[in-house]
């Protein structure tokens, strides 16, 4: 779930030169509303309201989230908290599953203290009649999907976050402590990834 809040986090360091609304040079969306708000300390949220080149209106949410601090953990979440068995749910139901798992302290195994769920975001694509998820799925460590043909997000035994493709999946998994799939890169190593092109479905991207 985190993978997309690191590329926004990613986007918003680099949204000038890729030519975002606030440099003026962007073809594709006009913002008509913005809020931001702290959801946590060291936890932030941005929610814009546009209006795309083709008249269509989208809402876009951009978290920032500082991973360097020690009071805040990212991690992958499934279903009920488990991924052993594949279902669909929703962010929400995960979230309150997650969080329902780690804070009873009547289970020591799952405790987690001062434990509470702050920020959710859909990652992977998964197959839709049994939720099994396209790429890499790892949860505390434990590998539930391999990456397949996608790239994935994770953050490693030692808390340091990645982007990495589906080459590099064999050289990092047994380092992984948490791991989602994702498509195409947009940013990678400080440039823009996405090529120009006439597809608006890429350049929407």
């Amino acid at each position: 779930a985190c993978c997309y809040a690191f590329a926004d986090y990613l986007y918003d360091l680099a949204k000038d030169e890729l030519g975002g609304q606030e440099s003026g040079g962007n073809d594709y969306y006009t913002v008509f509303s913005s809020t931001s708000s702290t959801l946590a300390p060291g936890v932030t949220q941005e929610i814009n309201y546009a209006i795309t080149a083709d008249d269509k209106q989208i809402v876009y949410y951009v978290a920032t989230v500082d991973v360097g601090r020690d009071d805040i953990s990212v991690y992958a979440n499934y279903h009920n908290n488990d991924g052993s068995e594949w279902a669909m749910s929703r962010v929400t139901d995960q979230m309150a599953a997650a969080q329902a798992k780690h804070t009873d302290p009547e289970d020591p195994d799952n405790y987690i203290e001062n434990y509470n769920t702050i920020l959710g975001v859909n990652a992977d694509f998964y197959n839709m009649t049994n939720g099994q998820p396209s790429g890499a799925l790892v949860m505390d460590g434990v590998v539930y999907n391999e990456a397949g043909s996608e790239n994935f997000f994770g953050i490693l035994k030692d808390g340091t976050p990645i982007i990495g493709s589906n080459a590099e999946w064999d050289t990092y998994k047994d380092q992984l402590q948490e791991a989602v799939g994702g498509s195409i890169y947009l940013v990678k190593d400080g440039e823009i990834a996405v090529a120009a092109s006439d597809d608006y479905y890429n350049s929407r991207a």
